[in-house]
């Protein structure tokens, strides 16, 4: 047996009734520490909480099936921070166990996208597909993020940014901007995008959402995890939203 677990964005505050049960049953349990960002201490708040191991699990852990081998013949969990279901990762994993005669058990939980998108007030609707911006240099800086966004917006949709990790953190919000400009210049795009939302630490106790003009946020203060949602035309209620919620959240 095989339980994927998403605990959504709360830590342990988000585990629910029937998750805790499963967690508290199984053989065995792993977090994966490589799709998310967890709250700090995460890993020791739940092995406090079950009063056992919790065995963190890195990519290639991840990517190479281990998890599998003891769920042959045992009660075998996977943590997931945020939803199980938004990773091609645990998608891979499900599919390789079902594969293999081992029996899956998913547990929804939030994600990211849905909660950060309704946070910052903009309707659900207007929303693309999320890109992702991976970390950037000389020999690897690929067009097609900013294809997508000028895609999205021609056809009037936010575009939520996925930002990569450097280390154990996203990318710092100074560089990611950067990367952003260069790239639609490069294209010959200059002024592709106009107004930005940043959501920083969503659902943490310091959570920040910023709104504003790409240039006038770069320098903003945004802790990891962050995302950014390029915003597409904005009507009337989605601006009175956001600039309501943005200055509410700088103010805690």
């Amino acid at each position: 047996m095989l339980n994927i677990i998403g605990i959504g964005l709360r830590g342990t505050g988000s585990i629910t009734f029937d998750e805790f049960d499963a967690l508290r049953t199984s053989d065995l349990v792993y977090i994966d520490q490589y799709t998310s960002i967890g709250q700090p201490g995460l890993v020791k708040k739940i092995s406090s909480m079950l009063d056992r191991e919790v065995i963190p699990l890195n990519r290639e852990d991840l990517e190479n099936g281990s998890i599998l081998k003891p769920a042959m013949d045992k009660n075998v969990s996977l943590i997931v921070i945020g939803d199980p279901l938004m990773a091609t990762t645990h998608n891979e994993i499900r599919f390789e166990a079902l594969n293999r005669g081992i029996k899956v058990r998913l547990f929804e939980n939030a994600s990211i996208i849905n909660t950060a998108v309704g946070k910052a007030g903009l309707m659900i609707y207007k929303v693309a597909p999320p890109v992702s911006l991976p970390k950037v240099n000389e020999k690897f800086f690929p067009m097609s993020v900013i294809d997508k966004i000028k895609r999205n917006l021609e056809i009037g949709l936010h575009t939520p940014l996925l930002i990569d990790l450097d280390g154990t953190e996203n990318i710092p919000l100074h560089d990611a901007i950067e990367s952003l400009i260069e790239m639609q210049n490069r294209r010959g795009y200059e002024g592709l995008i106009d107004e930005v939302c940043i959501l920083s630490r969503v659902s943490f106790q310091d959570e920040r959402i910023i709104f504003g003009k790409i240039d006038d946020v770069m320098h903003e203060n945004a802790a990891s995890p962050y995302m950014i949602i390029i915003l597409a035309s904005l009507d009337d209620n989605e601006r009175r939203f956001l600039s309501a919620f943005s200055r509410s959240s700088m103010k805690e």
